[in-house]
Parts: structure tokens; C-alpha cells; sequence
């Protein structure tokens, strides 16, 4: 018997395409599950049960389960996303018993202003051991309110961590040594707010966090799969198990009688010794961590793409020796296999590389060259050539060939400013494209109307600020997009251009009243100026006032003598002002509302509105709290955009698999993204409570690279120049290349250079002109 024992435990490798190959198991039922056959009756899948990390995993698999079974009508099983995203949290229904039975989680935004209260609770009175410390010094953050507000966003991030790792905050004070600066001190008396005021005030109001409440629903669906009270055939695949709790609901299926794990891109061609490698660097023996060296080991073998797995496979209680026998459901196409060898080779842990030097390990030249022969590196001079090369290289492979009439492409980035690059580039070959890594709210249309909007109304008189209001894409103020346009630009040059002075919101229409004493009484006005008739002012006076009307709810929220507000009413006042600034002349808010972005932030104004806090600011800190709430909002598309182009972030293309993939912001720094380190917490503090390091993410990076590289075609993309700053190949890059070899790595670039050689000529510019020439520029 092998060591997985009778458990369905199986694995997908890159490039085989792990939801085509999971529907076809399922439906061929590969798994052994005794289930009719689909075919002849609509029934046999209805019981089953499937659990992927992302529900655009789940759309994906049902699609291609209907593919599968062709003609004729069929109950799909039912699939859930196990919320391993943040967009992809409620993996379960609100109406499911258990949820009824647990405290409803607290918003996100509800949850930051609360904190940003508790922050300034705490500031207001001071522990005694900081106040001495102190010795009469203001404590200078946060400085006011608005600071609160960024802090909170911070800490209730911790909080989510803490608690999605199953970490333990009570072991924090042990981390507090005596030899520490008090510094450190000061910090444990502030993340008291997370660890004692903010369970608390929650206790209170019967909510609970929300990874709290997450993990609490998958515990609840662990207990009812072990305790065997879970009817049907139940799978989870694709999941590496990052939260505890996932890994937990993992091993409960794969001991039930009709349960299955499918593991993605479970590196099988890694030798047993190389497993056991990650096996000692992660776990040393007994004091083990007492060596630095060892204890460096055990951070930085986080970073192996197959590291993830490897723990996986210890809440499964499997050894590494086991890996060898977990079978593979279905195979890739033997070039991928090559390429799947070659780049397992390239990723090995660092203390394994000098393998590199043996000829018997790595392939021979001629097998390379086949691994890498639909692989492409592009190595464009800075960014924007970068996003020029993709949209390229994305549009050739979308062009239709004999083997393949509707291809698939996609770009792969964790840089949303290069998929934005990218995005628009495709427009030039008419292909709509959406960016589904998303983007901040506050970088929106809708986003940036809000900002705009807090910012005239309490900030400093700018003008700047103002004219971009008054111009914004948004900006209607109840006239048709043309004459909102029109009106905007003459109250701009009437009011805003020409005389120093200060341009303030309330003064608008007296301004613009300067503006028409200078056309009258100025000899040497601008002929512009002289071409407005009495008329084109009297209209540009008049929008000046609905301008300054349009502000009114915010206005009145500080009456002579008041310096605050609740900030529930200041974000219902900034929807009210949004509201008249958008609002075109059939009195239609569809342009504001409408889309993505404007269904985002009413959902944040709304949240701000129905805060349970009493949390109080000025008008002018509403500004930068605005924009502290408008930064954690990342607004995705909801679909349309080209059927065969997709902008992918990593997260998105798990699972996937295109006819071409193109990998971008292949850089260190870009991806992978440098360790984020907490704002709170050392890097000890962090490993005494039981928080993974920064390293464990660029871990899962590495995976998703080893994932989708292995597809039919792959375009790997990096700038030699970032800003003004050389770049550095990001170490994936750097490691494939040290295995591939000069020549085929060679090649590779050729292929990159080839494209990058056409785009140069394309847009090839005369390096003088004729005199009749200039003529005609």
C-alpha cells in the first residue's frame, strides 16, 4: 500500500489544463465514485460537491463541465469558491444554517472608522508608561484624525492576518524582551487596540472579524464532513492550502469515503532528495534554529514555488517521500513536459543549484531548445515600449491559424500600471480588453469626482482643483455633456485665468463678474476675452452659481461655530454634492452610479453613512480620510471586454489555461514584489506569534509562474529601464536562464527582439524634413 493509503489524493501538472482535465474526470468519474453515467441520466452529478480557491475557477469548471457533456440537459454539481481572495470571501450562502447561528461579520469600513476611533480613544489617554516615557512630549501620531483613519486601515490588516494564519497575538508580550528599545514598548501599549479594545467593542455589538467569520464557516464545514454528515461525492481542487483552516476542510476530504483532493502543479519531477531538502530547511531538527544559518534557511525556503504544497502535504500527513506516489490525472503535451523539467530544475532550492553543473541533470541542448521553442523573452528599453511589445505580441496571438481557429490569449501581472498600459495599447488594434486585477477606486472616474469634490469644498483655495472639477468627464451640473463642457471652459476663463488672487468656490460668480469689467475696461484684453458676448457671460455666471449650489450639503454641515461632523453625514453630504455635479439635464445619475467604479463607491458612502461609530472629523481632515477609504477599494470589472483577450493579476490566472500566455513586469521589485514588511511588527515579533514571513508570498508567486509558463505558448516580458533606474531580471528570469543555456536563452530573445525590431519601425521617425515638408506636419 503507498504511503497516501486508500485516500483519492491526485495531482495536475502545468499545462495539462486543470479544470478541462477535472470536469473530464469528474464526468468519466476517474474518482471511482460509482456515479451513473451522465449521459443517459441528468441526475448523476446533481450530488456532487466541488470546492475551487476562486470563483472564477468555479465559472470556468461549470463551463467546462457543460462542454463536456455536449447536448441534453444535466443538474451541474454544486461548486463553491472557498474564498481564497480577498473578493472571493463568503464562499457560502448568508442563509446557510451555521451562518444564521454566528455573529454577522463586521464591513470593512464600519471596521476602520471604529478602529480609527479606538486609535484616537487611545491617544486621548495615554498608558502611564508612555506618558513617562514621553516626559511631557506631545505624541505626534497619529497627528489627527485623518492619520487615524491610515492607521486603522493598517491595523485592521494585521488583524486579518493574525487571524486568517490562526496566529497568536497572546504570545506578543513574550516577544517584548527587556534589552528592547522602549520603543517597542510603546508599540505593545498600541496594538492593545487590536488585541483587547477591538475584540471587545465587537463582542459588544455581536459582530465578528470578518476572517474570523470565514474561518469560523469553513471550521463549521470540516466538522460536518469528518463527523460524516455530509451526504454525496465531495472534491476540493486546485487549493494549496494557505489558511489553516482550509487545509484543515482539505483533510476532512480527503478522509471521507467519497472525497478527493486534486492538487495543482504538484512538482513530481523534483528529485526525492531535493523534497527532503525543503523538509529540513523548513523543520530542523531539534535545536536546529539555533544556528543562524538555519534559521536563514527557514525563511528563505518559503520562496520555493513548491513550499505551499509542501505544507500541504504535512496537514494531510503525508510525508515528501509520498509525492512520488500521488497519481497524475491527465499529462501535458510532451514539449510542456520538457519545458515542466527544465524550469522544476531552475527553481530548485538554493542549496541544490550546484546540481546545475551536472550534465546528467540538466536536459541536452537539442531537448532544451524544444522545451523552450514557444517560449518568447522580450527585453524592451523601459516601460511603455513593454506595453507596446504585449499588446503586440497579444494581438499575433489572437490571429487565427489552421490548428486553432478562435485562440486565447491573456497577460499575466501582478504591475496593474503595466496592465493599464497594456490595455490601452490593445486599443489600437481595436481589441477591448479588461484590466481584471482591477483597479483603486480613488484612480476612477467616480473615485475621483469624490476627491475632487471634499477637496474644493474644505481644502485651500486652489484653482487648479477647481477647473478640474468643473471640467471632470462627470461634471454635468444638469446641462448635456457638449454645453457642461462649453459652460465649464468660459467660467474657467473668466474666473480662474488671468488676475492673481485668491479663486475659492464661494467667490466663483464674483470672479467671473471680474472676468467681464476686464473684457469692458481692459484696452489689451485677450481677443478671446473680447469674443464672449454679454450673453455667453450672463450663461457662464449663471453655472457659476450652480456650481456654488451644488455644494450646498456640505456647506451646511459646519454652521458659524462648528469645527466637526459625524463622518456618516459628511459622506451622505459629498454623495448629495457628487450627485448635483453629475447629474445631466434629463436628471439621470447613470453616469455617476452606473458603472463599477460608481457602484463601489456608493457602496463606501453608504458604508461611511450607516457607521455604527460616532467617529467626528473637520471638513478638511474629511479630505485625507476620504482618501484613506477610497484607497482600499480596488474596483474589478464585472465582465464584457474582448471574448479571447484577458488582463489577468496572478491571483485571477490561477487555474486558467490559454493558448498564450504573456508574463509581464518580469523584474525584481515587480514581480516578484519585494517582502512587504509590517508597519507594527519586526520580523521576530512576527515569528513569536506565529505570522509566516514576507517570503511565503513570493513562494506562491514562484508557483503561479511555474504554473503558467507551462502553457502551449508563453511570452515573458521585462523593461531594462524603470523611471529613470536600471532594472533587475527578476530572479526567475535569472535562474531560467542559468539553466537554459546561452544559445536557447538566446533564441528566446531573438524571438523578443524580432517583435520589438517591427514595433521600432513601425513608429520610425524622419530625422529631418524638407521645407515643403513642414507644411504639411
Amino acid at each position: 500500500m503507498t504511503e497516501t493509503g486508500n485516500r483519492r489524493i491526485y495531482s495536475i501538472p502545468p499545462g495539462a489544463g486543470f479544470l478541462r482535465i477535472l470536469a473530464e474526470a469528474l464526468v468519466d468519474d476517474t474518482f471511482g465514485f460509482g456515479l451513473p453515467n451522465p449521459a443517459t441520466d441528468p441526475m448523476a452529478l446533481s450530488a456532487v460537491t466541488i470546492y475551487l480557491p476562486t470563483r472564477r475557477a468555479a465559472r470556468v469548471l461549470r463551463s467546462e463541465i457543460a462542454d463536456r457533456l455536449g447536448t441534453g440537459s444535466a443538474i451541474l454539481p454544486v461548486i463553491r469558491a472557498l474564498g481564497e481572495t480577498d473578493d472571493d470571501t463568503g464562499y457560502f450562502e448568508e442563509d446557510t444554517p451555521i451562518a444564521l447561528e454566528l455573529d454577522p461579520p463586521v464591513g470593512t469600513v464600519d471596521a476602520v472608522l471604529s478602529l480609527a476611533e479606538l486609535v484616537l480613544a487611545w491617544k486621548s489617554k495615554l498608558p502611564e508608561a508612555i506618558a513617562a516615557h514621553l516626559d511631557g512630549a506631545p505624541m505626534m501620531a497619529p497627528a489627527n484624525p485623518a492619520d487615524a483613519v491610515w492607521l486603522a486601515r493598517a491595523l485592521f490588516d494585521l488583524v486579518q492576518a493574525v487571524e486568517s494564519e490562526e496566529a497568536d497575538f497572546g504570545k506578543f508580550d513574550e516577544a517584548i524582551e527587556a534589552d528592547l528599545q522602549e520603543w517597542w514598548r510603546i508599540t505593545a501599549e498600541f496594538l492593545k487596540v487590536a488585541r483587547e479594545f477591538w475584540p471587545a467593542l465587537l463582542e459588544e455589538r455581536g459582530q465578528s472579524s470578518p476572517a474570523a467569520h470565514h474561518n469560523a464557516l469553513i471550521d463549521a464545514e470540516t466538522r460536518r464532513i469528518a463527523e460524516g454528515r455530509f451526504d454525496g461525492p465531495v472534491i476540493v481542487a486546485g487549493s494549496t492550502g494557505t489558511r489553516p483552516s482550509t487545509a484543515r476542510l482539505i483533510a476532512a476530504i480527503a478522509g471521507h469515503t467519497q472525497g478527493a483532493v486534486v492538487l495543482p502543479g504538484l512538482d513530481k519531477l523534483m528529485a526525492p532528495a531535493h523534497w527532503s531538502m525543503i523538509a529540513d530547511f523548513a523543520e530542523p531538527a531539534d535545536g536546529g534554529f539555533q544556528n543562524p544559518s538555519s534559521r536563514l534557511d527557514a525563511v528563505t525556503i518559503r520562496s520555493h514555488p513548491q513550499y505551499g504544497l509542501f505544507r500541504l502535504l504535512g496537514a494531510l500527513g503525508l510525508p515528501p517521500s509520498s509525492v512520488a506516489d500521488i497519481p497524475e490525472l491527465g499529462q501535458a503535451p510532451a514539449t510542456i513536459q520538457a519545458r515542466n523539467r527544465l524550469v522544476s530544475t531552475a527553481l530548485l532550492p538554493a542549496a541544490a543549484t550546484t546540481v546545475w553543473s551536472d550534465a546528467t541533470v540538466l536536459p541536452a541542448p537539442e531537448d532544451t531548445a524544444k522545451a523552450l521553442a514557444g517560449v518568447t523573452l522580450i527585453e524592451a528599453a523601459n516601460e511603455r515600449e513593454e506595453a507596446e511589445a504585449l499588446a503586440a505580441a497579444m494581438r499575433a496571438a489572437l490571429e487565427p491559424t489552421a490548428e486553432n481557429a478562435e485562440p486565447v490569449a491573456a497577460l499575466v501581472t501582478p504591475d496593474r500600471a503595466l496592465a493599464r498600459r497594456v490595455v490601452i495599447e490593445l486599443r489600437r488594434y481595436g481589441i477591448e480588453a479588461d484590466d481584471s486585477g482591477g483597479r483603486s477606486l480613488g484612480d476612477t472616474a467616480a473615485g475621483s469626482l469624490a476627491r475632487l469634490a471634499v477637496s474644493v469644498a474644505f481644502g485651500p483655495s486652489d484653482p487648479v482643483a477647481l477647473a478640474a472639477l468643473i471640467k471632470h468627464p462627470l461634471a454635468r451640473f444638469g446641462c448635456e455633456p457638449n454645453e457642461a463642457r462649453r459652460l465649464g471652459e468660459m467660467v474657467e476663463s473668466l474666473g480662474l485665468r488671468g488676475e492673481p488672487g485668491e479663486a475659492s468656490l464661494s467667490n466663483l460668480p464674483e470672479l467671473v463678474m471680474t472676468g467681464r469689467k476686464r473684457r469692458d475696461a481692459d484696452r489689451h484684453a485677450p481677443a478671446w476675452l473680447k469674443r464672449l458676448s454679454d450673453n455667453d457671460i450672463d450663461q457662464a455666471l449663471a453655472h457659476a452659481r450652480t456650481i456654488v449650489a451644488a455644494f450646498e450639503p456640505l456647506a451646511a454641515l459646519f454652521p458659524d461655530g462648528t469645527d466637526t461632523a459625524p463622518v456618516g453625514e459628511l459622506a451622505f453630504a459629498t454623495a448629495l454634492v457628487i450627485e448635483a455635479v453629475a447629474r445631466d439635464a434629463e436628471g439621470s445619475l447613470a453616469i455617476l452610479w452606473g458603472g463599477d467604479a460608481g457602484k463601489a463607491l456608493a457602496g463606501l458612502l453608504s458604508d461611511c453613512r450607516d457607521s455604527r461609530t460616532g467617529f467626528a472629523i473637520s471638513g478638511f481632515e474629511w479630505i485625507a480620510a476620504l482618501e484613506a477609504l477610497l484607497s482600499g477599494q480596488v474596483v474589478k470589472p464585472e465582465g464584457g471586454g474582448h471574448p479571447r483577450a484577458f488582463v489577468w493579476g496572478s491571483l485571477e490566472a490561477r487555474l486558467q489555461h490559454v493558448d498564450t500566455v504573456l508574463l509581464g513586469g518580469l523584474n525584481e521589485g515587480s514581480w516578484p514584489a519585494p517582502g512587504k514588511e509590517d508597519p507594527f511588527l519586526s520580523r521576530a515579533m512576527k515569528a513569536a506569534i506565529g505570522l509566516e514571513p514576507p517570503e511565503r508570498r513570493i513562494g506562491q508567486a514562484a508557483h503561479d509562474v511555474q504554473m503558467a509558463i507551462a502553457m502551449p505558448h508563453a511570452n515573458l516580458s521585462r523593461s531594462l529601464r524603470a523611471g529613470r533606474a536600471p532594472t533587475v531580471a527578476s530572479r526567475w528570469l535569472q535562474r531560467l536562464g542559468a539553466t537554459a543555456g546561452s544559445e536557447a536563452f538566446g533564441v528566446m530573445r531573438e524571438r523578443g527582439e524580432a517583435i520589438l525590431a517591427w514595433l521600432r519601425a513601425a513608429e520610425l521617425q524622419p530625422v529631418s524634413y524638407s521645407f515643403s515638408e513642414v507644411g504639411r506636419l
